[in-house]
């Protein structure tokens, strides 16, 4: 499976460039994965961006530096959701 999602960032997230995007999973045990950071210099600024992340396995998200913990069930997710981090 996949995620898309489009997301909206004003130019002064971009010029600071310490921002970043992380959609996040939760299986029905509330274990928690990641999609890998996207990182706010690497977008357009004052437009919209489709962000497309491909959920093959959980061998090719932690391939991709994504965080997933022990036990995720990437067949049982109950829950997708963004974090907004900024440094």
């Amino acid at each position: 499976g996949s995620i898309r999602t489009d997301v909206y960032l004003p130019k002064a997230y971009k010029d600071d460039g310490k921002l970043g995007i992380v959609v996040y999973l939760k299986d029905s045990a509330g274990r928690y994965a990641n999609t890998g950071w996207s990182q706010a210099s690497n977008l357009e600024q004052n437009a919209w961006n489709r962000l497309n992340f491909k959920l093959a396995s959980l061998e090719y998200l932690t391939g991709l530096g994504a965080y997933v913990q022990e036990g995720f069930d990437l067949g049982s997710v109950k829950t997708i959701g963004y974090e907004i981090v900024a440094n």
